[in-house]
């Protein structure tokens, strides 16, 4: 319908595009007419044409097999090496990116369980070679037919070197499972005038296979030059050289897959691929090619067995800290393969471990509680197996908070005691040092002129004795002791003065407290005194 002062002009034409998505192979009708929906638009005033056309037949192509996309993206029945080289050169940027439609749908094969994700990538790639070994049962193709967005480059992905003469990229898979095989992709882009491009590579032979190496991009037309004569020993070299008088233009992309296989066995190993210049020779004698430097370039795969697996990495880190007076908390990071985790604690003072907790594999963090105030606690963290078996484990100290840390947080919302936190800080600058403030339970923000008075009383009849007055407020714990000296001019030291009690009495929120000093007075003899937090 349109707006009444708009109408429909006579023999006007409008274009309608229906799209439809294809279910299933075969032929099938789409049909125009006014039943079984009728097209009237109740109280719209709309006109409802009277259509008899008996509809179209449309017929509906087999989509084909998952990863089938040579040649032309048109599939040949068969998923094969040439499928998985046009994969790659799409990936790589050296061919279009397929349109919409079934090229794209059979190419976007990743993941396997969705048919594809609307991106095409080097995930697409593995899948596609998993398809053509015969380790993925073939799937007709399914799954998105339109981009989700332009496929990502590998520029920027993995561990990336610059040489001086070429820039090189590459990266392997983390997790690998046994007796499985993996594709580890290394990209080589030319700065121009090269003429060949080697590179070596080194593995355990133990835990990885070598399978092949398939090259793709600016060197398809070259010589593949392999040195494979210690791959036993897991050394192999390759050289890429380009037809005589021909050389790499600057910015040619050159993808070399190497393909592994992860060795039957159980348990889980950490490997490492390395890429150097040795221990495999790399130069091609007399062929002018170029030797990247890759010393310190290499990946690692974790190759496992999720059936029989022995023991599992411990996590890789923890970190364990007192929360309050009477708790810790325990947390580490996930270990790969782990189906629990095993806590055991040592209290400071004892000998033995006990365990204080078995958690499932979801679980990284626990809070012990029921501790003592300042007890510091050490922790063993280990991962385990679906067997129940244990890995080594880790270990974190850390204690209860004491009961100054708890006053700090109040105070100064942090337990570190450090900065106005310190305990011989005086933020307020009264003169009384925080670990003082917290003895006598004054505030250490609030200026205190005097926190205890001495005088002369007559305690015991015929002598006049010093004494000190002070208060503890707040049930603080009142650790105090005096220290006298007789001479400021440095002549001597301060030293412990043992007082005796004469007066302890509550009032109110704050308890008096008053000490006698057990000499009598001596006239005209100076004692200085100074109080100091236990």
């Amino acid at each position: 319908s349109t707006p009444a002062e708009n109408p429909l002009a006579p023999g006007s034409k409008h274009l309608v595009t229906l799209v439809c998505l294809a279910n299933q192979s075969g032929t099938g009708r789409v049909d125009f007419a006014d039943s079984p929906v009728a097209r009237a638009l109740a109280g719209g005033g709309a006109e409802s044409a009277s259509v008899t056309w008996a509809g179209c037949s449309v017929a509906i192509g087999d989509s084909g097999e998952e990863g089938d996309v040579s040649p032309a993206l048109s599939g040949d029945g068969e998923v094969n090496q040439k499928d998985i080289r046009l994969a790659q050169q799409v990936v790589l940027g050296l061919q279009p990116m397929p349109p919409p439609g079934l090229g794209f749908q059979r190419m976007d094969c990743a993941p396997v369980a969705t048919g594809g994700d609307g991106v095409i990538d080097m995930a697409d790639v593995v899948a596609i070679r998993a398809y053509a070994s015969g380790d993925t049962a073939p799937h007709a193709a399914w799954g998105p037919s339109l981009a989700a967005g332009r496929a990502p480059s590998l520029q920027g992905q993995g561990l990336q070197l610059d040489a001086s003469l070429t820039t090189v990229h590459f990266e392997a898979p983390a997790n690998v499972q046994r007796g499985s095989t993996f594709m580890v992709p290394v990209v080589l882009t030319s700065e121009g005038d090269v003429h060949g491009l080697s590179l070596s590579i080194a593995f355990d032979a133990s835990v990885l296979a070598f399978e092949e190496v398939n090259v793709v991009g600016s060197a398809t037309n070259g010589v593949f030059l392999p040195n494979v004569e210690h791959i036993a020993d897991g050394v192999a070299a390759f050289c890429v050289t380009l037809p005589s008088g021909d050389v790499f233009t600057n910015g040619a992309v050159t993808l070399a897959a190497l393909r592994f296989q992860a060795m039957e066995g159980i348990g889980v190993v950490t490997t490492r691929l390395a890429f150097a210049q040795s221990p495999a020779e790399t130069m091609a004698s007399g062929l002018g090619a170029e030797v990247i430097l890759l010393d310190v370039s290499d990946s690692q795969v974790s190759v496992y067995d999720d059936v029989a697996a022995s023991a599992p990495y411990p996590p890789a880190s923890g970190v364990a800290e007192g929360v309050s007076m009477s708790q810790i908390k325990v947390s580490w990071l996930p270990a790969p393969f782990s189906t629990g985790y095993r806590i055991r604690r040592r209290v400071a003072g004892e000998t033995g471990w006990s365990i204080l907790a078995e958690l499932g594999a979801q679980r990284s963090v626990i809070l012990d509680n029921g501790l003592a105030a300042g007890v510091e606690c050490e922790y063993l963290v280990s991962s385990l197996n679906p067997s129940g078996e244990e890995s080594t484990a880790i270990l974190l100290r850390a204690r209860t908070w004491s009961g100054v840390d708890h006053w700090r947080v109040q105070q100064f919302a942090r337990v570190d005691g450090i900065d106005d936190a310190a305990d011989d800080a005086d933020p307020d600058g009264d003169g009384i040092p925080n670990l003082l403030e917290y003895q006598l339970g004054t505030d250490p923000w609030g200026f205190n002129n005097q926190v205890f008075t001495p005088a002369l009383e007559s305690i015991f009849a015929g002598t006049r004795s010093p004494t000190v007055s002070y208060v503890i407020l707040n049930d603080a714990p009142g650790n105090v002791s005096f220290e006298s000296i007789r001479d400021l001019s440095g002549g001597s030291s301060w030293t412990n003065y043992p007082l005796a009690p004469v007066v302890r009495r509550r009032e109110g929120s704050g308890e008096h407290v008053k000490m006698r000093l057990p000499d009598a007075a001596q006239t005209n003899r100076m004692i200085f005194l100074r109080m100091r937090a236990e």
